[in-house]
């Protein structure tokens, strides 16, 4: 149960001034959603990211959520793109209500794509349950894969070119999908789909493009990082409006 009156703060923190203890609080949230999640894997995966964006509790300084966040880039036709990936993410089911977590996210890689105008900047996703899936429809105007529009060429260029790139032999091109050597999917209770939840358009074409979601697949999605192709929602959660260019977190 959610402690009384208790509200999460968020911020960024760069991987190398994580402390131990906030590790450890990482990994304990991390093995308590994820099956079959390793210690080492989880510093492995934290080793090649710049950034966590953590949700904590002020009065403690415990953190309850996270998601740790990369920048890579590639090129396109010579042209350079960035590459924005989000690896590890979860949030205590205790705080699933707080937009805490989308709000310092949403922030912070806006801010960072809008360092280099210069270059396209792309969020990549990886899904292997609905409810990430869900933050695209009700944070983007575009993103692909969707249920309602096939992905364009030009998109599934870019989605290929990312997903090898990145994971190379893993990413199964045919199926939109990453199967690591050794999956880690949500554990039982986290994130089934009943027949309810089936009426949702959006969750009804996550389990089509993705069946294997419960082995650890993981459904590879994008969408373009800039204030027009954000809903009116995310607008309102990240708390811009006009021209400005940069935020802060």
């Amino acid at each position: 149960m959610r402690p009384t009156g208790a509200t999460l703060q968020g911020c960024v923190v760069c991987v190398d001034d994580l402390t131990h203890l906030q590790r450890e609080q990482m990994y304990s949230l991390l093995e308590a959603y994820f099956a079959n999640v390793t210690r080492a894997g989880f510093e492995e995966d934290l080793a090649e990211k710049s950034w966590v964006c953590t949700v904590v509790d002020p009065g403690s300084d415990r953190i309850h959520g996270f998601s740790t966040l990369m920048r890579f880039e590639v090129r396109m036709d010579g042209e350079p793109v960035t590459v924005l990936f989000s690896g590890d993410t979860i949030v205590d089911r205790s705080y699933w209500g707080q937009q805490v977590m989308h709000r310092v996210m949403g922030r912070h890689m806006l801010t960072l794509a809008e360092e280099t105008p210069e270059a396209r900047t792309f969020w990549l996703l990886l899904s292997s349950g609905y409810k990430t899936y869900r933050f695209l429809p009700a944070f983007f105007v575009e993103f692909f894969p969707r249920y309602d529009a096939p992905t364009p060429f030009d998109m599934r260029r870019l989605t290929d070119t990312f997903a090898d790139t990145k994971f190379g032999s893993q990413y199964h091109k045919e199926a939109g999908v990453v199967r690591f050597e050794r999956p880690a999917p949500l554990r039982p209770g986290v994130a089934e789909i009943d027949n309810r939840r089936m009426r949702n358009p959006h969750i009804a074409f996550f389990l089509r493009a993705n069946p294997r979601h419960a082995a650890g697949d993981e459904l590879v999605c994008i969408a373009e990082l800039t204030r027009p192709n954000l809903t009116r929602a995310a607008h309102r959660m990240i708390g811009i409006s006009g021209p400005p260019r940069h935020l802060r977190t």
